[in-house]
C-alpha cells in the first residue's frame, strides 16, 4: 500500500470517527439522561411526530438533508461531484470561518477559552440542541 492511499484511508477513518467520539465524550452526551436536552430548531423540522427526540429515521433523513446541503454548497460547478479542488477550497473556507467565529474579542489570536467555546458551540450544532 503505498503512503498516499494510506494517508488518504486514515484521512477517512479520522474524518468519519473522530466527530463520533467527541459526540460521545461531551457533555451532552454524558448529561443525566433523565434530563433530555431541547432539540435545536434545524432538528425540530424532522422530528415528524412531535415528540422532542430524533428517531433513527427521523436522524437519517436529517443527515441526508445536510449531506445534499453540503454538495450543494461544495459543488461550485454543479456537475454532482466534489472535486479535489471544490473540497480544498470548501475545507479552507470552513477552516477560516470558524477561526473567525472562535475569535471572539476579535485579537487575532484564539485563546484557550475561546477554542473551547467555539469546541463546545460546534458540539451544540452537531447535536443540533439550543445554545
Amino acid at each position: 500500500m503505498s503512503i498516499h492511499r494510506l494517508c488518504v484511508r486514515t484521512g477517512r477513518f479520522l474524518v468519519v470517527s473522530l466527530p463520533l467520539v467527541i459526540l460521545a465524550t461531551s457533555p451532552l452526551a454524558t448529561a443525566d439522561p433523565g434530563k433530555q436536552p431541547q432539540l435545536g430548531p434545524e432538528a425540530q423540522r424532522f422530528d415528524a411526530d412531535r415528540d422532542g427526540k430524533l428517531s433513527p429515521e427521523e436522524a437519517k433523513a436529517m443527515r441526508e438533508e445536510r449531506a445534499k446541503e453540503r454538495l450543494r454548497r461544495i459543488d461550485t460547478n454543479g456537475d454532482g461531484k466534489i472535486s479535489q479542488p471544490e473540497r480544498k477550497a470548501a475545507a479552507d473556507a470552513d477552516r477560516a470561518r470558524r477561526a473567525k467565529e472562535a475569535d471572539t474579542d476579535g485579537d487575532g489570536v484564539i485563546s484557550a477559552a475561546e477554542r473551547e467555546e467555539a469546541r463546545l458551540k460546534r458540539l451544540r450544532e452537531l447535536n443540533g440542541t439550543p445554545e
